[in-house]
């Protein structure tokens, strides 16, 4: 998993969707999304979801529209501790924040940990935050059994159609 930091000197001047925030200043849960999809950079993210109405409001991330556009599944936000990384929302001195999140054991043995895009993003660290929710993104994977569900719903359909067509 790549890390990113929003406290990289160009992102005081790259606008977060289309508000007046940046990327420097708002743009934790977009470097959070660069890094779960592990193959593009927070401006790529930020530009995607710009151009493809991922944010609503100008530049607030509409989590189930920018799944979509990243290749990601969704599953909501939760209050429970998940057993697998996501992003998690936090409180700093009453801001909403976001980070990546990992239980103990998938990342660091003893703690659950983080990694922070607002204070060097690069180190796993035990999470020092009240966390609010948890955001589940994962790894978009097509199964054959979902393909094999989709290929005899389509067998059925044929079948009806030839059916009505033939009485």
């Amino acid at each position: 998993m790549k890390h990113y930091s929003q406290r990289i000197a160009k992102y005081k001047k790259v606008q977060l969707g289309t508000c007046k925030d940046t990327l420097w200043n708002s743009g934790c849960f977009v470097c959070s999304l660069a890094a779960l999809t592990n193959k593009y950079t927070p401006e790529e993210v930020n530009n995607l979801l710009t151009n493809n109405g991922g944010y609503e409001k100008g530049c607030l991330v509409n989590s189930h529209r920018a799944s979509d556009i990243l290749g990601l599944k969704y599953d909501g936000k939760t209050e429970t501790k998940p057993d697998e990384i996501c992003i998690a929302e936090v409180k700093v001195l009453q801001i909403q924040h976001f980070v990546i999140f990992a239980p103990k054991g998938t990342v660091e043995g003893k703690y659950d940990v983080i990694l922070d895009p607002l204070n060097n993003p690069t180190i796993w660290k035990k999470n020092p935050y009240n966390i609010v929710n948890y955001r589940l993104f994962h790894e978009r994977k097509e199964t054959n059994e979902i393909k094999q569900v989709d290929k005899d719903k389509l067998e059925t359909a044929i079948k009806l159609i030839k059916e009505v067509l033939n009485s």
